[in-house]
């Protein structure tokens, strides 16, 4: 009896199961049927009748997806079903149009059409068949373990909600005293970012190099911003991830000789605050409300974190100082840092003056990288305060050769002479810093200059004198006695600085922060939320990631470690690092889309991460200040690799615009008006040079590393014509063979040579250019050669000569010898 009774039962449950599934995939049905006889409405009102579709489901077979083996597992997927614009159809536009039905916008389905890649390759999600309508807002998508997208259901956030197709941010406004995005739109600005721009990443290694090919703009913006951010703050100091390590930030050991003690302790204390553009975080964020997210101004909480930070702060100024002047038994003696006898009165030079620094400063263009301008985060700091910062005599030795500093710096050389480097140093001694507010408030609008005193920070007695360096405290590390300065040093370990800046004698840790290269598989209820969001019902995977990048602490309670810093980041910043995380661990792509499996995939993309290290575009923005130097934007298809790697590790030997080296012209009598910025010299490696060429080779989609420049003999009537063209379009602008020093002094164009073109220029390029200068390069003042005969000869002709070539002057080509 029992028996039949579970049979029975089972039978019930079985037919209600049934009943459920027919009922769900009728209404799935009826969901598309319903759009797609919409869509045939709107053909017949605009009398495309003819064009009539099918009600029918539509799918395709998009074999993008691997398996764990790396083999294409073939996924079905429907979005055509409904996305009818982009499924062939009439492609339909107007206001009165539902974007459902709309063409695909942007290029994107000409390079990923949709019969190869699919939709969901870069729209995210689990391709075989999704449940209810494809936007429910209780439907969310996650990465399996085998990397195969997967659909679930479930009570999420809308934050969680699968596809994201908005390109555009609206970046809350930060509330005074709290947060950068409020806890109250935590939901709303996690879910505005543009995560499709993330899946970019699971086959192009390096965001930045997807560029439009004429412009140079960047199709993926904010993934390739979040990835130059990642870099330049060296989150990969730290944790594990896709991206890699930056190499260590400016040397530590002699920090003392540059940096004022009391300017350095208010540094550490709050880095943004003295130099906004730094990479540097905060060690010591103020406390926040977990209930609010409201800084917390007033109350023992607020007064323990202020002593602390005194405390820990004045502890690691201490040890940096006992580091410089070989207090410490870690100070090797074997280090041979510049002695203060030889820094002293290194600006005291014969005819060096602040006027000539003035000149000199403008015309290198060091505002390109200290101005306000630049990148957002580019670790090169003002040169407002450096009177305030640094002494006269140590800017001299350092500009003259930035390489005998400790270490790594990002200053490259500028090739400066010992009297330029002195007048550049006075020059920015003597400009002194801007008023502060209670400079202003008080009535004084002048720049403070160095022989002004500057205020002191809390606890400078605490680091200013030997003595005081080696008083005994309590470490708040090990909760023991010990000296400050040896305090300091178990707290710049314990704070990860010694991630991020060299210091000799003393290795970084391998395993200071967690892995990130799962981090978008990571679930909220994967995480340990402390007090954060309690009673928010706002926790989800993407509250979770912004709130972790601008408060970090907010998940400390009791004695939990939480040793990851405030890097002060804007809601801007916040969003670009999000893509960033979101693109780490999505799964990659099979072997045959996955362009970071291609050779020369890594090298690319550390090319492209020197580029940003070294602030390249800084001075070659596209549409940038021509002053500075020229666009990058299809350079790479228009230089070879070779002359490339040559220019980079010593640019003044291997120059070639004599705009740019006025030198050639004038020599040391150049005139101040005719200076021009100078591209400065990186030190950099074969290895390195070779990064960034290939860099921007593989922006441009140009051949890597080989060019044949083998060009056609030309046969002597071939070679008159193509003389005489030559003579009559170029060399008005350009020359060959020996600089025409006359030309350059009258102020006339004056173009880069045209001899030894073999050695620089790609031929492939050089065709396209005399067949269309200013479609090549905007703005080029060069006539366009008609003919495709023409056009062939001129370019054999170019590739043919030597630097050195005699060429006949102009109307003297048939009764002269030719090259």
């Amino acid at each position: 009896m029992r028996f039949v009774y579970g049979a029975a039962a089972l039978l019930v449950a079985l037919t209600i199961a049934a009943f459920v599934w027919v009922r769900a995939r009728r209404g799935a049905e009826a969901d598309y049927k319903e759009v797609q006889g919409k869509y045939n409405d709107l053909l017949a009102r605009r009398g495309l009748g003819s064009a009539k579709i099918p009600i029918q489901p539509r799918e395709r077979v998009a074999r993008w997806e691997a398996d764990a083996a790396g083999v294409s597992v073939p996924r079905a997927e429907r979005c055509e079903s409904c996305h009818l614009g982009a499924a062939g159809g009439p492609k339909l536009e107007g206001d009165d149009v539902p974007r459902l039905y709309k063409p695909h916008s942007g290029g994107w389905l000409d390079t990923h059409p949709a019969g190869r890649f699919g939709c969901t390759s870069c729209h995210r999600g689990r391709a075989d068949e999704l449940g209810g309508k494809a936007h429910a807002a209780d439907t969310w998508q996650r990465s399996s373990a085998d990397g195969a997208f997967e659909w679930d259901v479930a009570e999420r956030a809308p934050s969680e909600t699968m596809l994201r197709v908005g390109t555009a941010r609206k970046s809350p406004a930060a509330v005074p005293g709290a947060l950068p995005v409020p806890y109250e739109d935590l939901g709303p600005f996690a879910a505005s970012i543009p995560e499709i721009e993330a899946s970019c990443a699971t086959c192009h290694p390096a965001a930045s190099a997807l560029r439009e090919p004429k412009t140079g703009k960047e199709l993926a913006p904010t993934l390739a911003r979040g990835q130059r951010l990642y870099q330049e703050l060296r989150c990969g100091s730290c944790h594990d991830g896709p991206l890699g390590v930056e190499p260590p930030s400016f040397s530590l050991d002699d920090v003392g000789l540059k940096a004022r003690p009391e300017w350095l302790l208010s540094f550490v204390r709050d880095p943004k605050k003295t130099h906004p553009k730094t990479t540097m975080p905060n060690a010591w964020p103020p406390p926040i409300d977990p209930a609010t997210g409201q800084r917390i101004a007033e109350g023992p909480e607020r007064a323990a974190w202020e002593a602390k930070m005194k405390s820990e702060s004045s502890a690691i100024v201490a040890f940096l100082l006992a580091r410089t002047f070989r207090e410490l038994p870690s100070a090797s003696p074997d280090r041979s840092p510049p002695p203060e006898s030889k820094v002293a009165r290194y600006a005291n030079v014969p005819g060096a003056t602040a006027g000539e620094g003035a000149a000199l400063e403008k015309r290198l263009g060091c505002d390109a990288c200290h101005g306000a301008g630049g990148a957002e985060r580019s670790g090169a700091p003002s040169l407002d305060d450096a009177s305030e910062r640094m002494s006269e005599d140590w800017m001299a030795w350092f500009l003259e050769d930035p390489s005998r500093a400790s270490g790594p710096t990002g200053m490259p050389s500028l090739r400066l002479t010992r009297r330029e480097a002195a007048s550049v140093a006075k020059y920015l001694a003597s400009r002194g810093a801007p008023p502060t507010a209670d400079d202003v408030a008080n009535g004084r609008t002048e720049r403070r200059h160095r022989d002004v005193a500057l205020p002191a920070p809390d606890g400078l007695a605490d680091v200013a004198t030997a003595r005081a360096r080696a008083e005994r405290v309590r470490c708040s590390v090990d909760d023991a006695e010990m000296t400050r300065a040896e305090c300091g040093e178990r707290l710049f370990l314990a704070y990860g600085c010694r991630q991020c800046h060299s210091l000799s004698g003393i290795a970084p840790r391998a395993d200071f922060g967690p892995s990130l290269a799962e981090f978008a598989r990571k679930e909220s209820r994967d995480v340990d939320w402390g007090p954060a969001l309690e009673g928010k019902n706002k926790r989800s995977h993407d509250a979770y990631r912004t709130l972790k990048l601008e408060a970090p602490r907010v998940f400390a309670y009791g004695k939990r470690p939480m040793r990851m810093p405030s890097y002060d980041l804007s809601a801007d910043e916040i969003a670009a690092l999000s893509v960033v995380l979101e693109s780490f661990g999505r799964g990659r792509a099979a072997m045959a889309f996955d362009l970071s499996t291609r050779e020369g995939a890594r090298e690319a993309a550390r090319g492209e991460a020197l580029m940003t290290s070294r602030r390249c575009v800084a001075c070659h923005a596209p549409g940038g200040d021509a002053r500075l130097g020229p666009s990058l934007a299809g350079e790479g298809k228009r230089v070879q690799p070779a002359w490339i790697v040559a220019f980079l590790r010593d640019p003044q030997a291997n120059g070639v615009r004599p705009a740019f080296h006025p030198e050639w012209t004038w020599g040391e009598l150049t005139p101040p008006d005719r200076q021009t910025a100078r591209c400065p010299t990186y030190a950099l490696s074969v290895e390195e040079a070779s990064a960034i060429a290939r860099a921007l080779a593989v922006r441009d989609g140009a051949s890597y590393p080989f060019v044949d420049t083998r060009s056609r003999r030309l046969a002597p009537d071939e070679k008159l014509e193509a003389v005489t063209a030559l003579n009559k379009a170029c060399l008005d602008c350009h020359f060959v063979g020996d600089l025409p020093r006359d030309r350059g002094k009258s102020g006339a164009p004056l173009g880069p040579p045209l001899g030894g073109l073999a050695e620089r220029l790609r031929p492939e390029w050089t065709l396209a250019f005399l067949s269309d200068p200013k479609g090549v390069i905007p703005g080029a003042p060069c006539p366009k050669w008609e003919g495709d005969k023409e056009r062939a000869r001129g370019r054999d002709l170019l590739f043919s000569l030597p630097r050195q070539a005699r060429l006949p002057k102009k109307g003297e080509e048939a009764r002269s010898p030719l090259p």
